[in-house]
């Protein structure tokens, strides 16, 4: 075939691309579709979906190219209509199988280029001086599997009038490769980038098996946009063309569940009439295809690209009205029930469970602390003891009578100070048990209170009730020692008297008898007779205690008088407050009740007009929708 000059086409090209966009209005929804995505609250993996619709739509609108994908098997001249519509002898068309092995896109430029795109989107261009090398450096490309397997798709840019027109031609592998790879080629060119797929049919054997077979496994939902070409409907007699062309028609409806669909006759040689200066001889009264069947494929192609992009706009204002509506029911749902939660909350009273329970709690605590209480009081009392024999002990250790007059005087009080705190802290070291035991009281009560509250399965409510602190005030009155403690101090004074005076006396005598030495003999005759008069200390400290004792066991009785006053004063106060803690939750209960209700009715407010504004919405959306279905009704 020879090199095939474009010409100049009619400057209002095929169809009015304008026009359709325009009463297809798909710009607009999707202006509206984006205000609803911003404007309404929407579960992540929802929010998700609709944006990745919402993008797909912007993208495809983005694109002002339409794409047109050939499907064919081997041998159906898939290769020459290529060339006829593009007006170049770009592909070679030896019947070769596997002579397309990777997706090849057509486009428009002022110049030759081929660019490859690889797997990673890193693309390398070349430019060409002619249409002869670039066509020499694609059947590479395309024909050669180490190729292949490391481009992603290869695009090709030629001076083609009809690609100047708005269109992109993607060349795909043909359907019967013996390699099922170059079939998943053809699949993804049909899902992803077509607008139109054109399937190709050789009129010598319309509509193989092996060809519905492929339409049947792989396209789907896509055989809606497709339209049928009868190829080589020149090598079929002229009586037998017309029943061709319905046969192929009758066959598409009944297998694919077409309604109408678009079938064409093909030559290519007519074709290329259209584009060449130089006419070639057909038969006069063939049914050949002709500018204006070929400006009917190209406007539906546009229309199949509209109303795709209105079917795609309908399923995501579908999505978005369904979404929605669940939301408002939802919504009533909710609050609905919240309503007749609180409804049964109010119904409900707790007063005769709390009484009871503080009956029992109460019960339960002073049964608990009764054993307690009781080793409280043999451990102070053995305490008492151990203050007082320490005492005893101390005087005891006092090793003249000189020691322990200054004993008495000055470190007795510090010692019975500091044995009196050791048993009143002892003794406020216990207060930590029954705190434990109402603790333990407490969060019986919790639990009880809060499986109670669930079985009745009204509002829930969160009973973050924290025990009050109970503060421990301890007033020990004890007995007053001073006295005890002069009387005592001048019995010692005296019996250091006894001591002293007969050392003076032996002074006098020794200096009487012998003067100048008698003085220190006297001395020492006094001091032996001193001391030979002089009373025996362990007497005059058994004389000591037996004096202290009632007073020392007088003042730590009072001691423990106090600390067992202290502890049931503090005891009978914990008992009172676990009442009142219990009552906190009857309290937090009603409180948290009130609060509920007044926050429904703000809640219910503030809902209404939300769902009012969402089913205005619905409404908007529903609007919408019947435009959309009027315009693909229309195209």
């Amino acid at each position: 075939m020879e090199i095939l000059n474009p010409k100049v086409m009619n400057e209002d090209n095929y169809f009015s691309w304008n026009n359709l966009n325009e009463l297809a209005d798909i710009n607009s929804h999707i202006t509206y579709a984006s205000t609803i995505l911003e404007n309404y609250q929407w579960e992540p993996s929802k929010r998700k979906s609709l944006r990745n619709q919402l993008h797909a739509i912007i993208n495809k609108q983005n694109d002002k190219l339409l794409n047109i994908s050939v499907i064919g098997e081997f041998t159906t001249g898939k290769s020459t209509f290529i060339n006829s519509l593009v007006g170049y002898n770009l592909l070679a068309t030896n019947v070769i199988q596997g002579t397309t092995v990777a997706i090849t896109m057509i486009e428009y430029s002022p110049d030759f280029a081929i660019t490859r795109t690889d797997f990673e989107g890193i693309a390398t261009t070349i430019n060409y001086p002619n249409i002869q090398t670039l066509s020499h450096d694609l059947h590479a490309y395309t024909t050669d599997p180490s190729y292949a397997h490391s481009i992603d798709y290869i695009t090709v840019k030629l001076p083609s009038e009809i690609l100047k027109n708005g269109f992109r031609i993607i060349d795909t592998p043909g359907t019967n490769s013996t390699e099922l790879w170059h079939e998943d080629i053809t699949i993804r060119a049909i899902n992803q980038l077509s607008d139109l797929s054109i399937i190709l049919v050789d009129a010598t054997r319309a509509m193989p098996e092996s060809l519905t077979t492929f339409i049947d496994n792989t396209l789907e939902e896509s055989i809606k946009n497709c339209a049928f070409i009868i190829n080589k409907i020149d090598c079929i007699n002229e009586d037998e063309r017309d029943g061709i062309l319905k046969y192929v028609k009758t066959k598409v409806e009944h297998n694919f569940e077409m309604e109408s669909p678009f079938v064409l006759p093909f030559s290519a040689v007519a074709l290329a009439n259209t584009f060449s200066s130089k006419k070639i001889e057909v038969d006069n009264n063939s049914f050949l295809i002709t500018t204006e069947s070929l400006k009917k494929l190209l406007s539906y192609t546009a229309k199949q690209r509209v109303k795709a992009q209105a079917h795609k706009t309908l399923q995501l204002t579908n999505d978005m009205y369904s979404i929605l509506s669940e939301n408002i029911i939802k919504l009533k749902e909710k609050y609905n029930q919240k309503l007749e939660q609180l409804e049964r909350t109010k119904q409900v009273d707790f007063k005769p469970f709390i009484t009871k329970q503080i009956t029992i709690h109460q019960k339960q605590f002073t049964t608990n602390l009764e054993d307690k209480k009781n080793k409280v009081i043999i451990e102070c009392d053995n305490l008492v003891q151990d203050s007082i024999n320490t005492i005893n002990k101390k005087i005891e250790e006092q090793t003249s009578i000189d020691n322990l007059s200054e004993y008495i005087k000055g470190d007795l009080s510090e010692d019975i100070k500091e044995y009196e705190q050791k048993i009143i802290k002892s003794i406020q070291s216990k207060y930590k048990g029954i705190r434990k035991q109402f603790n333990k009281e407490l969060n019986i009560f919790q639990q009880s209170f809060e499986e109670e509250f669930d079985k009745l399965e009204i509002l829930p409510i969160k009973f973050d009730v924290k025990p009050q602190d109970i503060e421990t005030a301890h007033f020990v009155k004890t007995a007053n020692i001073s006295p005890v403690k002069t009387l005592i101090t001048e019995e010692l004074s005296k019996e250091n008297w006894a001591f002293g005076g007969s050392t003076v006396t032996g002074t006098a005598i020794g200096t009487a008898v012998c003067p100048g030495i008698g003085s220190a003999i006297g001395f020492f005759i006094g001091l032996f007779t001193g001391a030979f008069f002089a009373p025996n200390k362990e007497k005059v400290i058994d004389k000591v205690k037996n004096k202290l004792s009632i007073p020392l066991k007088t003042y730590y009785q009072a001691v423990e008088n106090d600390c067992i006053i202290n502890y049931n004063n503090y005891m009978n106060l914990v008992h009172k407050n676990l009442e009142s803690e219990i009552w906190k939750y009857y309290s937090t209960y009603h409180s948290k009740v009130q609060e509920e209700m007044t926050l429904w009715h703000i809640q219910h407010h503030n809902i209404s007009k939300k769902i009012q504004k969402i089913s205005q919405e619905i409404d908007s959306i529903k609007t919408r929708q019947t435009s959309i279905k009027h315009i693909i009704f229309q195209l």
